[in-house]
């Protein structure tokens, strides 16, 4: 099965990976001289330029594995620009959220929710380490808590991250579980 082009850019997509999507622009088509740049920035991150080629009419963009390495993951503002040599015009802006390289990263792939649930179970279980007893998450600090606000916390924190989970599932398609089918009988 043959790789079908996107007409959209991305919402999201993984550093390291291909990247590429075509663009329609009916007011300044290649086929005119007309030149298509996507300026990708984000806070703190120096802007990423991503230069199309025509296909005509439309454009391609196309961002090798080598340059989406380069992308911080974060979400990212883009900013499409065209250009005849004498005339620029901004023709749409958006954002595109970055998720980490799976092949160089070391970051903790939890959820913040998920870090901070797990690090409530050990310390009911006893087993917490000295970082996971003195954790803060959102200014609400797990340092030496009782046993019954730490549960407190878990049914909260377990919610929450049931929420992500459910959210996980609905982005791939799936049910996510929180319907429960029920079915009734008359007694015989």
């Amino acid at each position: 099965m043959a790789y079908t082009v996107p007409s959209t850019e991305p919402d999201t997509f993984i550093a390291g990976d291909s990247v590429s999507w075509t663009r329609s622009s009916a007011d300044f088509p290649s086929t005119d001289g007309w030149t298509l740049y996507y300026y990708f920035t984000a806070n703190g991150q120096s802007t990423i330029t991503v230069t199309c080629t025509a296909s005509s009419p439309d454009y391609l963009a196309t961002i090798s594995p080598a340059a989406s390495a380069a992308f911080s993951a974060s979400l990212w503002f883009w900013t499409a620009r065209v250009t005849n040599g004498t005339n620029t015009y901004t023709i749409a802006t958006g954002r595109t959220n970055v998720t980490v390289n799976p092949a160089t990263s070391t970051a903790d792939p939890r959820s913040l929710t998920k870090r901070t649930l797990d690090a409530i179970q050990a310390a009911i279980l006893g087993a917490a380490s000295k970082d996971e007893l003195s954790m803060s998450v959102d200014g609400l600090a797990l340092s030496y808590r009782s046993l019954d606000e730490l549960s407190r916390l878990e049914i909260r924190y377990q919610a929450r991250y049931n929420r992500e989970l459910g959210a996980e599932r609905q982005a791939r398609g799936l049910r996510d579980g929180s319907v429960i089918n029920t079915r009734f009988t008359r007694p015989s």
